[in-house]
């Protein structure tokens, strides 16, 4: 497995770097975490003490190190450029993000990135701005043309990243989130409504599907087309179902995604609903999902 590791003064952001990318917890001491860099390699990343430590194991970390990310200080920098120098002698390959082909980095790297900039935005010209600017911009770029090339997908991401926005968003599926079995709300057509409402009460989901002699789905109850019913005719309670079932219901199979069911749910005319049938190929309700299931869930 490839190492990088991570070289830096104390103080200088290595282990912020390092728990950024892994949320591995910072110590004083060399840390070693494996990570995945989505549609390229696994690789082991090292912390190393800081090069400004007496006898630092730093050093002897270097031994294994194929790639080497060494963060400076714009202050003073002659440690650094020893270890730049310590590196090389071991094969390591430098790339210099740098505003200067003529600094000593510069004529000490392998690749050189100009970030250069004609002056900071500080008033003052001490504080960096544009430079920082500048150099966020280029690892933006990088970080883009690497997808391009590798052909990393948002489905990749999602992989890669599960336990963020985009990884809910693109690996949960409507199965993942549906209420199914004993919580899948049903009642049979020549059910009344009372049973309905009991169905959706005890359910507690605000809707019902309805299926015919063959457990096919037919429609839906929701407690907003009863609370419609209510304002016409009281003694409608008692009758078949199907009298006030509406028929053609939104549906949405099991293997789709939780985002579609979402957009389903926003997109719906004349206003947005909040449940959703879930059916399989034979029209066989297997589930239903809820708005709130969605946002539990981060989805939304």
């Amino acid at each position: 497995m490839r190492q990088v590791g991570i070289f830096g003064k104390r103080k200088s952001g290595k282990s912020a770097l390092m728990y950024a990318l892994t949320k591995y917890k910072m110590a004083n001491e060399t840390q070693y975490s494996t990570m995945e860099i989505g549609g390229v390699e696994k690789i082991m990343l090292v912390d190393t003490m800081g090069v400004d430590v007496e006898q630092s194991t730093a050093e002897k970390s270097a031994e294994s190190i194929e790639v080497a990310l060494v963060l400076i200080s714009n202050d003073s920098f002659e440690l650094e450029l020893a270890w730049i120098s310590k590196l090389k002698r071991i094969g390591a390959k430098i790339i210099a993000m740098c505003g200067r082909k003529t600094s000593t980095l510069g004529n000490n790297c392998d690749y050189f990135i100009n970030i250069g900039v004609e002056k900071e935005a500080c008033t003052l010209g001490l504080a960096p701005t544009a430079s920082t600017t500048a150099t966020l911009a280029m690892g933006d770029a990088i970080a883009m043309a690497l997808m391009n090339e590798k052909k990393f997908t948002s489905q990749d991401f999602a992989l890669f990243h599960p336990g963020g926005a985009l990884g809910r968003k693109l690996l949960l599926t409507v199965g993942d989130v549906m209420h199914s079995g004993e919580d899948n709300p049903i009642v049979k057509i020549g059910a009344t409504v009372r049973d309905a409402l009991f169905e959706m009460t005890e359910k507690g989901l605000g809707a019902v599907s309805i299926v015919n002699a063959d457990n096919k789905f037919v429609g839906i109850v929701t407690d907003g087309i009863i609370r419609r019913a209510l304002e016409k005719d009281l003694n409608f309670i008692d009758e078949p179902v199907e009298h006030i079932m509406f028929k053609d219901a939104l549906i949405i199979r099991a293997e789709k995604l939780a985002a579609e069911a979402l957009s389903v749910m926003e997109k719906h005319k004349p206003r947005p609903i909040t449940v959703l049938p879930v059916v399989d190929a034979d029209k066989n309700p297997v589930g239903i999902i809820h708005l709130t299931d969605l946002l539990r869930q981060g989805v939304v």
